[in-house]
């Protein structure tokens, strides 16, 4: 009994089974925007409604809304978007942030929203989007509210990868273009999916990007796919807003595979708690992946005790003990610095997160040909057989391909040489934290 759903909360599983669109509705849109005078002073607030509460049975469940402490706009409890004057007397304010145009811009986008869904379009989802802290909701992850009261019903449901993923109406159109026109790419684009599906988990061959805010990570999966596809900047604010996967094709190990890129969050971004920045990511990477064949820690500068202490959760949450080929360490903006300053700057950051910054792969006679090999169109017995999976690499956004051409083979050969076993994503093996 205890794991039946209500008739509202099956209505909720399909939701997932629906395009994930905010559904808005033009008149109500035209309504909403003539209220969005706010004040400059704008808060991020939540607070208990019985209601709701008792109609998907979430005692804990929260309401969020953003305030100018007159005039709210929030989800109604018809599952619209409204921008109202009914201030509630019994709330709580989790963040205090300044109105400006592109706060008013997504409340803008909101406007109209009709198509509520607990799991996939909630007023925390809403909330936090105008505040700038992407399309999270906290609530959704596990160990909270509203994950656990549908995780027995989200297991193999291929639609669960869409959590906390911005509906299709907040999606930008980019302009796709070459960082190189004159370079090839070792990684063909293909697609950038929402959802995949369960035989491309398995098949595939899976990398995650992982590191502090303004590391570079955007700008080594654009280099690895030679697309200006993710936007990147250095930032003390996470540019990567969502979660985004990108798929190509490459060869690797001597066949042709499937590649699945996963560009994450930036530890510490400034706009979320640490503490549910690593949740969101460690949930999303298991729902989206089955195993990893190579995780890549990126890193830059000093690092700071919050970039260590994540990072080093990364590592033990993914079992760096036992699966030491599966991780690559880039250390990257060396472009400036003589080779032995980077090789001291890349033993302080291994000896910061207790990695061994000498830890090399040894090559077989008989490896198949190492990307660099691929992209240089060398002879295989002109490889190298011994391959350092910690580097220092530069890549300004400027420089000719020239002067990044060493560092990226270098990097492309660190990410994509067959580690020989790989990450598996079970719940025995890799508990959400």
């Amino acid at each position: 009994m205890g794991n039946e759903l209500s008739a509202v909360n099956k209505v909720e599983i399909e939701k997932l089974r629906e395009p994930h669109s905010l559904g808005i509705d033009e008149a109500l849109k035209v309504e909403n925007e003539a209220q969005l005078n706010f004040k400059k002073t704008l808060y991020l607030c939540w607070r208990f409604e019985p209601e709701i509460q008792l109609r998907y049975g979430i005692p804990k469940l929260r309401q969020y809304f953003v305030t100018d402490k007159e005039r709210l706009i929030e989800f109604d409890s018809a599952g619209r978007v409204k921008v109202h004057f009914e201030m509630p007397t019994d709330f709580e304010t989790e963040t205090v942030f300044e109105n400006n145009w592109q706060v008013h811009d997504r409340m803008s986008s909101v406007c109209g929203a009709a198509n509520f869904a607990v799991l996939l379009r909630n007023s925390e989802h809403l909330a936090k989007y105008i505040a700038g802290s992407g399309w999270n909701s906290m609530q959704c992850v596990e160990g909270c509210p509203i994950y656990d009261k549908f995780r027995k019903h989200l297991a193999g449901l291929e639609q669960a990868q869409l959590i906390n993923k911005a509906p299709i109406e907040l999606k930008k159109t980019r302009v796709v273009r070459p960082c190189y026109k004159q370079a090839r790419a070792f990684v063909n684009y293909k697609r950038s999916p929402e959802v995949l599906k369960e035989e491309e988990m398995h098949d595939s061959y899976n990398v995650v990007v992982l590191g502090p805010t303004g590391s570079g990570k955007s700008r080594i999966i654009n280099l690895l796919i030679n697309r200006e596809l993710c936007q990147s900047m250095t930032s003390s604010r996470s540019v990567t807003q969502h979660m985004e996967l990108i798929q190509g094709e490459a060869m690797i190990a001597g066949e042709q595979r499937t590649v699945n890129i996963l560009d994450t969050v930036g530890f510490c971004d400034t706009s979320m708690g640490t503490a549910q920045l690593h949740k969101l990511v460690k949930q999303h990477i298991s729902a989206t992946m089955v195993h990893i064949d190579k995780v890549v820690m990126v890193c830059s500068g000093r690092l700071e005790p919050a970039h260590k202490l994540a990072m080093k959760e990364f590592l033990s949450w993914l079992r760096h003990d036992r699966n030491m080929p599966c991780f690559a360490l880039l250390y990257t903006r060396c472009e400036d610095l003589s080779p032995e300053e980077r090789a001291s700057n890349l033993n302080a950051i291994c000896a910061d997160l207790g990695l061994v910054a000498s830890w090399q792969r040894y090559l077989p006679a008989n490896n198949p040909e190492l990307p660099s090999s691929i992209m240089k169109d060398r002879c295989r017995e002109d490889q190298v057989s011994v391959l350092s999976m910690h580097r220092c690499v530069g890549f300004p956004p400027q420089s000719p391909y020239s002067e990044i051409e060493e560092d990226l083979l270098a990097m492309l050969d660190v990410i994509f040489v067959d580690a020989g076993q790989k990450i598996h994503l079970s719940a025995a093996e890799c508990p959400i934290l």
